[in-house]
């Protein structure tokens, strides 16, 4: 019994896969992002916080990686004219190896605090995956894990200068903040403080969560985060489904 329902199940995973590629018609922030990083040139990494069973990072990968090859050299519309091409700056695009951070408790939400209390969805230990069942998920769905660095544990017990040392992060591209809570997304923000540079985009999946209301959850981190680094300002610039919204990094 448990072989017929795998053989179900495995192909139905793939198709999910590819369908959750297939946004063409409505482009989602990441599509949008993945094109805009390597068009404009933004260095940096893949950050995914909250990764639940990995079907936003596996989208993420496949984006990045399609973007890139459309923007160098292995597109021949982008060098049809070699004498008003700058070749090494493109050359340059094509040579960034992009790493993949996944950082999760893979122990679901952690307990809730008080200002996070108000949300019927958000309780602790709700969206756990383990971290075998998403390695195993990614694995399937052709993300290469030489590319990727999965970082298991709550946000203030891992998330540190010493992981920046450890894992040579120094800077990000995209950054996919989908922890749920304003105590986690406040963790989050204050890590990457001193990793984004113009043209990082930033995508807080519940953005509108909490009624959309700017003292609870995602935007109240935000507001207090911006309030606290007058250097950076956030430039709006997509929004998907009914929660999310991505913006683009201004920093003086």
């Amino acid at each position: 019994m448990k072989k017929y329902i795998k053989k179900i199940l495995y192909p139905l995973r793939r198709l999910l896969t590819k369908l959750i590629l297939i946004d063409d018609i409505v482009p989602t922030p990441i599509s949008l992002a993945s094109t805009y990083i390597h068009s404009e040139d933004v260095q940096g990494d893949y950050l995914e916080f909250g990764c639940f069973k990995g079907y936003s990072f596996i989208n993420a990968y496949h984006k990045i990686k399609s973007a890139a090859k459309t923007s160098s050299l292995e597109n021949p519309d982008i060098v049809f004219n070699k004498e008003i091409t700058n070749i090494d700056n493109i050359k340059k695009i094509k040579q960034h190896k992009r790493k993949f951070y996944a950082f999760d408790s893979f122990e679901g939400l952690p307990a809730i605090e008080k200002s996070d209390r108000y949300h019927p969805l958000f309780f602790e230990g709700s969206y756990f995956c383990s971290e075998k069942e998403f390695i195993k998920n990614i694995s399937e769905a052709g993300v290469s894990l030489e590319d990727v660095i999965i970082v298991p544990g709550y946000y203030q017990n891992t998330l540190n200068k010493s992981l920046k040392d450890s894992s040579k992060l120094k800077k990000a591209a995209i950054i996919m903040i989908d922890c749920d809570l304003y105590e986690s997304t406040k963790i989050v923000l204050d890590f990457i403080t001193d990793i984004i540079n113009n043209g990082t985009i930033i995508i807080f999946d519940d953005w509108f969560a909490y009624k959309a209301k700017r003292d609870m959850g995602e935007q109240r981190a935000c507001k207090e985060w911006l309030e606290k680094n007058k250097s950076i300002t956030l430039v709006p610039y997509a929004r998907y489904s009914y929660t999310q919204m991505s913006f683009i990094v201004n920093k003086i």
